[in-house]
C-alpha cells in the first residue's frame, strides 16, 4: 500500500465511523426526538454514507488496488478524492434539507463520476482479462449503471407529486435491488473469486463457472421479489420463486464445489476467517430469506413486520458485505490484526451486528416495552467496535502492507 492508498483507506474506514455514529443517533431520535431535527433526512445522511462513503468507497479500492496497473493508477487516486467531495457535499446538505437542490446535485456529481469511473475501468482492466474474478466484477459495474435509473425515477416521479406512491416505492426498491444484490453482492464475488484464483488457478474455474451464469441470470428477474407488496398477478410470484431457487442451486454448487478444493482455507488469516465465515453465514441466510419471501405467505409476513427489512437490509450492509469487505483489508494486512485495537474492533463490531439482528427480530416473538431502547443500546457495541478500527488503521503500514495479489504470499 502506497501512501496515497493508506490515506485513502483511512478515509473510508472514517466513513464508515460516521454511518455508525449517525445510526446511533437515530437510534437516540427515535427514543427522544430532537427539536429541529428532521429524522427522514438524516435516514437520507445515514444510507448514502453507508453505500456512497463506506460501501462504494471500498470496493472502488479494492478494485484499483489489484486490477489496475500500477503505471495507470494515478486517475483511480484522483477520481477517489473526487468522488469523497460529492460524499462529503451530501454529508452537509442532506442532513439539513433531505432530497433537494443541493444534494441532488452532489448525489448526481457522484453518479457522474462513477460512470466515468467504469468506463475507464473497463479499458484498463483487461490486462488481467485471465483472472475469472473480473467477469463478476464487470457485472456488478453494470449493475450498478442499471441501479441509478431507479434515483432518476424518484426525481421524476417526486416531481410529480407522488411521493409514496406505488410507482415511488417501486423505484426505490428498483434501486436498493441492483446496489445490493447486483452492483455490491457481485464485486464481493470477484474479490474472493480472484483471491481464490491466486492460490489454486488450474480447478477454480469448475468451481465457480455455473455459479456465476446462474447467479447473473437470476438477478434481474428477482426484481419481481421487490414487486410482490403491490399484489401483482400470480406469473410474477411464479418469476420470483423461480430466481429464487435458481440463486440457491448456484449457492449450493458452488459451495459443494469449493468445499473440494485443498489448503486454500489455511491461507487466511484467523480474523479474516472469522468476517468471512460471518459474511458466507449471513450470505446463506440472506438467499434462504429471499426464497421464503416469493412465496405469498412470505409476502405478507414482511409486509405486517416492518423491522423484518430493517433487519434483512442490516443483514446483507453489515454481516454479508461490511464483514467481508472488512475481511479483505485484514487478509490483505490493510489492517492488522496483530493490534489489539483491530481485534476488539471486530469482536464489538461482530457482536453490535448479532444484537442488532436479534433484537430487530424481537417483536416477532415479544411485544417486550423498551424495543427502541435496546435497538440504541445494539448500536453501541457496533459504533464503539469501528471506531477501535478505524484507530487500528491510523497506524503507518506504508512500509509493511500487502497487495492483493502478494497477500497470499504472507499467508504461506
Amino acid at each position: 500500500m502506497n501512501a496515497n492508498q493508506l490515506l485513502a483507506f483511512r478515509t473510508v474506514l472514517f466513513n464508515f465511523l460516521l454511518v455508525a455514529f449517525i445510526g446511533l443517533s437515530l437510534r437516540w431520535i427515535t427514543l427522544s426526538p430532537v427539536v429541529g431535527v428532521n429524522y427522514r433526512h438524516i435516514v437520507h445522511a445515514h444510507s448514502h454514507m453507508a453505500f456512497l462513503g463506506w460501501v462504494f468507497g471500498s470496493l472502488f479500492l479494492a478494485i484499483s488496488a489489484y486490477y489496475v496497473p500500477d503505471s495507470k493508477r494515478a486517475f483511480y487516486e484522483k477520481i477517489f478524492w473526487a468522488f469523497q467531495l460529492a460524499v462529503c457535499g451530501m454529508l452537509f446538505t442532506f442532513p439539513f434539507q433531505g432530497y433537494a437542490i443541493g444534494s441532488i446535485i452532489f448525489s448526481t456529481l457522484h453518479t457522474a463520476l462513477a460512470y466515468f469511473f467504469i468506463v475507464r475501468f473497463w479499458s484498463e482492466s483487461k490486462t488481467v482479462s485471465n483472472d475469472p474474478g473480473l467477469k463478476y466484477i464487470r457485472t456488478g459495474l453494470l449493475f450498478y449503471v442499471l441501479s441509478t435509473i431507479g434515483p432518476f425515477m424518484l426525481g421524476y416521479v417526486s416531481s410529480k407529486g407522488l411521493q409514496g406512491s406505488d410507482l415511488y416505492n417501486l423505484s426505490l426498491y428498483f434501486y436498493l435491488h441492483f446496489q445490493y444484490n447486483g452492483w455490491f453482492s457481485f464485486t464481493v464475488y470477484g474479490l474472493f473469486i480472484s483471491w481464490l484464483y491466486q492460490i489454486n488457478p488450474a480447478n477454480l474455474k469448475y468451481t465457480e463457472k455455473y455459479f456465476f451464469w446462474l447467479m447473473a441470470i437470476a438477478l434481474i428477474p428477482q426484481y419481481s421479489l421487490s414487486t410482490l407488496w403491490a399484489d401483482p398477478p400470480s406469473w410474477v410470484f411464479v418469476v420470483g420463486i423461480l430466481s429464487s431457487l435458481i440463486q440457491v442451486f448456484a449457492a449450493i454448487h458452488f459451495i459443494r464445489r469449493l468445499l473440494m478444493l485443498t489448503d486454500w482455507t489455511i491461507k487466511i488469516v484467523w480474523w479474516t476467517k472469522l468476517l468471512w465465515g460471518v459474511s458466507a453465514f449471513s450470505f446463506l441466510i440472506k438467499i434462504v430469506l429471499q426464497l421464503i419471501s416469493s412465496f405469498p405467505f412470505g409476502v405478507e409476513l414482511v409486509s405486517s413486520n416492518h423491522h423484518l427489512i430493517i433487519a434483512y437490509l442490516h443483514l446483507v450492509f453489515l454481516g454479508f458485505i461490511s464483514s467481508f469487505i472488512l475481511g479483505w483489508f485484514v487478509q490483505n494486512r490493510w489492517l492488522r490484526s496483530d493490534r489489539w485495537s483491530v481485534q476488539l474492533g471486530i469482536i464489538l463490531f461482530l457482536l453490535g451486528f448479532i444484537l442488532t439482528e436479534a433484537i430487530l427480530l424481537l417483536p416477532l416473538i415479544s411485544t417486550f416495552g423498551p424495543y427502541t431502547f435496546l435497538l440504541l443500546m445494539s448500536a453501541v457495541p457496533l459504533a464503539t467496535g469501528i471506531l477501535f478500527l478505524f484507530v487500528g488503521g491510523l497506524k503507518d503500514y506504508t512500509k509493511d502492507s500487502t497487495t492483493f495479489s502478494s497477500s497470499m504470499e504472507a499467508g504461506e
